[in-house]
């Protein structure tokens, strides 16, 4: 029997780029293994024409849609404000959505993928599938509060006062959001933190771990040409969510207390203007302008070619709520790399990565700590061995596969009609 998934988002999919379009990507090669399967991925950001416009970007996935130009005004968070309130492409959004969902007629499931979603919009995307009958899932990976108290104030005083006004929104709108979890037929965790919340809502949850296209790392560890010793960090750049303030401190104590000078911390990724202004501002108050460097945004393709370059791939998260519900992605692509990986120990990391085996942890993720290790690591040149970098590969193939969840997700989001179970809510 034909099978049709409709992955619905507000991310702009047409960038293919990004841990979650990765990861909504990993579900769908998954899905589309089990014949007869076909996925359509419907973003808000690309609210027109589904049935007219589709990109297969892999045999039987197909993104539909294309952007809509929408009202320019002001600043980026009063674009944020207004995207939120603008129920007329929100109706359109839906109305498309509704009209394209009707076209088929084989065996039907909604799956919303609820980054950069406001309450209103997940709510109503739910409404119109329970309307038509049609099983709904979601995936979890974060608690959107949790987003919300690591958000950063801006240091402009205008653009201050304004995040300050509509904060207490902010918290209020992902607060309602978190709750909707209860409102699906099921929802997929990415963490067991977040399994364990989600099982409380009393209703069907599977615990899918961080996933990577595992395939495409198989590039073979370049050694370095001098005998500078390269630290890697690929990822977004975030203070509170991903520690790089106390990984480039780290880097300080590494050269100072350590006297090893021999080091350079590359550091690839895009983030907001005012967070790289102050990662630039931390590095030249630490005089480390010699041993950082920002490379800026690169594609996912150039990602493997990247971390094969360095001699060890670092993964600094602090603990908070927003990291202990989630998982980061990065872990899977490090692991998969052929990299020496150091991380802490935050989420499920301690799951899949066992110190001195198949990768290393540090005891905090303050730079000290951080430092210690790396010092240790180098000193026993503990990152030349290569079975500690060909466990974690293993690792990475058995636990961060999406080909290993077919079955899994298929069985989850496509149930057989007589075990069914459809809560309304």
């Amino acid at each position: 029997m034909k099978k049709t998934l409709f992955i619905v988002t507000a991310l702009p999919l047409y960038d293919r780029q990004g841990a979650s379009y990765s990861r909504i990507l990993e579900y769908a090669k998954a899905l589309v293994l089990d014949k007869g399967t076909s996925i359509y991925l419907l973003s808000y950001d690309y609210p027109d024409a589904f049935w007219k416009l589709k990109t297969e970007v892999i045999p039987n996935v197909f993104i539909c849609g294309k952007k809509i130009k929408t009202k320019n005004v002001g600043s980026s968070l009063i674009k944020a404000i207004e995207k939120k309130i603008d129920a007329k492409k929100r109706t359109h959004f839906l109305q498309n959505l509704s009209n394209f969902i009707d076209q088929f007629d084989s065996k039907r499931s909604g799956f919303v993928y609820p980054s950069l979603m406001y309450f209103q919009l997940e709510k109503e995307i739910i409404k119109l599938f329970r309307a038509k009958s049609i099983p709904v899932y979601s995936e979890r990976n974060e608690l959107k509060r949790g987003i919300a108290l690591n958000k950063a104030y801006p240091k402009n005083p205008l653009k201050k006062i304004i995040f300050s006004l509509n904060y207490p929104f902010l918290v209020w709108d992902f607060n309602r959001q978190d709750k909707l979890a209860k409102n699906y037929d099921g929802n997929i965790a990415i963490s067991t933190t977040m399994e364990q919340y989600l099982l409380k809502k009393n209703k069907p949850v599977i615990r899918i771990p961080i996933l990577s296209d595992i395939d495409r790392f198989q590039i073979k560890k370049q050694t370095n040409r001098n005998d500078t010793f390269h630290i890697g960090y690929t990822g977004s750049l975030t203070f509170k969510k991903d520690g790089l303030g106390e990984l480039i401190k780290s880097i300080s104590i590494l050269i100072n207390k350590y006297d090893f000078r021999n080091v350079n911390l590359n550091i690839y990724g895009s983030g907001y203007w005012g967070t790289i202004k102050k990662l630039e501002n931390l590095i030249k108050e630490l005089g480390l302008s010699n041993h950082i460097f920002l490379h800026g945004k690169v594609t996912s393709e150039a990602i493997p070619e990247i971390q094969a370059q360095q001699d060890i791939l670092v993964l600094a998260r602090p603990q908070n709520l927003q990291t202990r519900f989630g998982f980061s992605t990065k872990l899977a692509e490090y692991m998969a790399s052929g990299v020496v990986v150091l991380t802490t120990d935050v989420s499920d990391n301690l799951m899949f990565i066992k110190d001195g085996i198949n990768g290393f942890v540090a005891d905090s993720y303050f730079a000290e700590k951080i430092a210690e290790k790396l010092f240790a690591i180098i000193s026993n040149k503990s990152y030349l061995d290569k079975q500690i970098s060909q466990s974690a590969y293993q690792t990475a193939l058995k636990y961060f596969n999406s080909k290993n969840y077919k079955d899994k997700l298929s069985g989850f989001l496509f149930p057989d009609k007589k075990n069914q179970k459809v809560f309304n809510s």
